[in-house]
């Protein structure tokens, strides 16, 4: 009898802890780059990221997993398994008790078009959801081709030495956001230095003015380029056409783009002379 009861004890403890473990049924609810429900040993698609991005996981603290009072416990972090991640890519994490937990993914410059896979797994410090942390897999296509810039006006009227008004269309086709040097590379009859830093969220499409100036008249056949600051290997470039010419009425109209040849003390004045201008001829 004295040899059963331990027995019986241990059996007991082992159909409970089976039956609770049945009842646990976590989950993480994904909400960047996009929304969706992970369970365990599932693969998510996370999309196209390029050379030397950062790819961002976010997901919610809420786990499915209950304690004994019934309240639900939250996940504290979002942890990347370092030694899935294919050569020279790297992790990082948001800090540990942050609303929604984060990781982030480093893909490295060097790495060739492809898809690659890693694991990842959640975290909680106590609790029962400690005791069932959710592992699953990502999945990443990596191309350089998630980048799109495009003129919305082919060809554009402006005035010699003032600013002309390009509207270029940017487009991120990837699912990690980035920033971008914009620039006109050639064309112009003397050297444009001017660049613009644009940041531009994952899977989204923005539209920016971009000013030149041509030092004289004549028709410039401008190319225009977009460059990753994140690897010079995501990059696009379009064309359009600037005529650039003299006369009153185009002066007029190119100071409402801003002045670079006036006084600041005047600029209101002209600022007025080309709404007038736009508006009336």
């Amino acid at each position: 009898m004295k040899l059963l009861l331990p027995i019986l004890f241990a059996l007991f403890s082992l159909f409970s802890a089976s039956l609770i473990a049945a009842e646990v049924n976590g989950r993480v609810m994904m909400v960047q780059p996009f929304q969706t429900e992970i369970h365990e040993g599932d693969l998510i698609d996370l999309g196209t990221v390029g050379p030397g991005q950062k790819l961002e996981i976010e997901i919610a603290q809420t786990s499915n997993i209950y304690d004994f009072n019934g309240a639900e416990e939250v996940w504290n972090r979002l942890k990347i398994d370092d030694s899935s991640l294919p050569l020279f890519w790297r992790s990082d994490y948001s800090l540990r008790y942050e609303a929604n937990p984060k990781a982030f993914v480093y893909v490295s410059e060097q790495t060739s078009d492809g898809d690659y896979e890693f694991s990842l797994y959640t975290e909680r410090d106590y609790g029962t959801a400690a005791k069932y942390p959710v592992h699953f897999k990502a999945k990443v296509k990596v191309s350089k081709d998630v980048f799109k810039l495009e003129i919305s006006q082919k060809s554009v009227t402006g005035g010699a030495n003032q600013p002309t008004v390009f509207l270029i269309d940017l487009t991120n086709t990837g699912s990690a956001s980035d920033a971008f040097n914009i620039e006109a590379i050639s064309g112009l009859p003397s050297a444009w230095k001017y660049k613009k830093q644009v940041f531009v969220p994952h899977n989204s499409r923005k539209q920016i003015q971009y000013e030149v100036v041509a030092s004289e008249q004549g028709d410039f056949f401008l190319t225009f380029k977009g460059t990753s600051l994140s690897s010079d290997f995501i990059a696009s470039e379009d064309t359009a056409t600037l005529s650039a010419k003299s006369t009153l009425i185009q002066d007029m109209k190119s100071t409402a783009n801003g002045v670079l040849l006036f006084p600041f003390l005047t600029q209101s004045v002209y600022y007025l002379m080309g709404l007038i201008a736009n508006t009336f001829f």
